[in-house]
């Protein structure tokens, strides 16, 4: 299998992460989407009212705030619904308002700055793969905004509040960060044991490397809504660069594949480093730090054997 055969994430794949033990299954035609707050015009919305506005799509990335260095919670998928400040105009802001909080059918409630709200990419969606999102994944509407990290896109949300203060979510009360912007940050696939293979429907185990092998070293690169626009490669612990290649994104809010032809021409132990820079010019940190409170940072590395035939 290629990356590229997987580089939109099939939803059965795609990572869930849930403060409940099972995710609620709503009743559409029960379920109702509550505006109110410094608005107005205060309103009630089913879904059928959402789904007759404006569509929008797009394909983006998402990734858990949690995620370690090469760890499997990131996906990508194709999201449809509507832009919330569509939903935000028709409630009519008021002058006063500087953030907007959802509160979500299990108790869970996050804010955003009103800015990043009004932003065309930041949608409510209601499809994710071409189908109606599942229970998983927020049936019946959840947040998609690309510069945050997953905790920050809430799931089955029932309510929009929009208040005139910086609010605090259910994971900032905790002391995670509540501007939680996506890190630059790059992951290898090909060769290695990163858990992230399972997303791309690769097995775990990772494949031997024999003298006079050509090896396609291959990965994904992602920063949120800057885009990437360089990854390079060390095969040597980080002592020289090599350039990689980049496959043209999906959109400027998805992962990028990278992959570099190699020969493995030479007996011996390998360090291979990954990094990448983001659409800005802004290069991946090499500080190795925890996920908490803000997303983990530093260069994902991995060793490997190059043996006789």
């Amino acid at each position: 299998k290629s990356l590229t055969d997987y580089e939109l994430t099939p939803t059965q794949l795609f990572f869930t992460v849930s403060v409940d033990v099972v995710s609620p299954v709503l009743d559409a035609e029960r379920w109702m989407l509550k505006v109110g707050g410094l608005v107005a015009k205060p309103l009630q919305l089913r879904l059928e009212d959402i789904k007759a506005m404006r569509q929008v799509e797009e394909y983006a990335t998402l990734e858990c705030v949690s995620n370690p260095i090469g760890g499997d919670l990131i996906s990508t998928a194709h999201w449809r619904g509507v832009t919330l400040r569509s939903i935000l105009e028709k409630a009519s802001i008021k002058d006063e308002a500087k953030y907007v909080v959802f509160r979500c059918f299990d108790g869970y409630s996050v804010g955003i700055p009103l800015q990043v709200a009004l932003e065309e990419e930041t949608i409510l969606a209601y499809d994710m793969n071409n189908q109606p999102l599942t229970p998983d994944h927020g049936y019946p509407l959840r947040l998609v905004t690309p510069q945050y990290y997953g905790m920050m896109n809430p799931k089955w949300i029932t309510e929009i509040e929009v208040v005139d203060g910086i609010y605090l979510g259910f994971w900032q009360k905790l002391g995670w960060a509540n501007e939680a912007e996506y890190h630059t940050h790059s992951t290898i696939l090909v060769p290695g044991y990163s858990p992230l293979r399972r997303r791309f429907g690769l097995p775990l185990i990772s494949q031997e490397i024999k003298l006079g092998d050509k090896v396609q070293i291959s990965g994904v690169a992602f920063a949120g809504d800057r885009g990437i626009s360089k990854v390079e490669v060390s095969l040597d612990g980080g002592s020289t660069w090599l350039p990689a290649n980049i496959r043209k994104p999906l959109s400027k809010f998805t992962w990028v594949i990278w992959w570099l032809d190699w020969e493995a021409n030479a007996l011996g132990t390998y360090m291979i480093k990954v990094r990448a820079t983001d659409g800005y010019g802004n290069l991946q940190s090499e500080d190795l730090s925890e996920p908490f409170p803000r997303g983990a940072t530093g260069h994902h590395t991995i060793v490997f054997h190059v043996e006789t035939t």
